[in-house]
């Protein structure tokens, strides 16, 4: 039941994810917490923000988060070689 409950209670609330990039890649001006962050966002279905070394995002897709999480590599990497 507590399983239950705890499920109902993160599909209620919506997805969320966190990004935080190194000193080193915002220094190069390579990478950036938001535009890590607006990407996996669309994933979710949803939007997000916050300052170069760390972003947040929420979405209504919670059933999406798990493909957002193993894509996230992937959007890092594009980034960075830009």
């Amino acid at each position: 039941d507590r399983l239950r409950a705890a499920e109902k209670e993160i599909a209620d609330s919506g997805a969320e994810v966190l990004a935080v990039v190194t000193d080193d890649l915002i220094q190069r001006g390579t990478l950036d917490a938001p535009r890590v962050i607006r990407e996996l966002a669309t994933l979710i279905g949803g939007g997000g923000g916050g300052k170069k070394h760390m972003a947040q995002a929420g979405g209504k897709d919670v059933e999406r988060i798990d493909e957002a999480l193993e894509r996230a590599p992937g959007i890092v990497a594009s980034l960075v070689e830009g």
